[in-house]
């Protein structure tokens, strides 16, 4: 297996779920946290304190935190059931196959 790429230079997390680290180019600003989907497309949050509710995105291949501390309730459908506790600035979290997330907190 080839080793992925990096989402930025100074990224050093791993994934925090899942088999291996995405291969992920960050299209957001840093200061915002990247919730991306298995059809290419992406969403970019504010990164200014706040919990992102009632998403109900489902096809989320993996999240970049950017510059911001980030959980995720995500699961393999709706409603969510997961908890992944917050995650540190330039973190990038797959579940290893695309998934449902319901909310995202940002920096709270």
């Amino acid at each position: 297996m080839a080793a992925p790429a990096a989402a930025h230079a100074s990224t050093t997390a791993a994934a925090t779920t899942g088999s291996a680290r995405p291969a992920v180019v960050f299209s957001c600003n840093s200061s915002n946290v990247e919730v991306h989907f298995s059809d290419g497309g992406y969403y970019c949050l504010s990164g200014s304190p706040a919990p992102w509710e009632n998403l109900g995105w489902c096809g989320v291949d993996w999240i970049d935190t950017g510059n911001n501390w980030a959980a995720v309730w995500w699961g393999l459908g709706l409603p969510t059931n997961e908890y992944q506790p917050g995650m540190p600035p330039w973190s990038v979290w797959a579940a290893g196959l695309p998934v449902c997330v319901n909310q995202i907190a940002i920096n709270t």
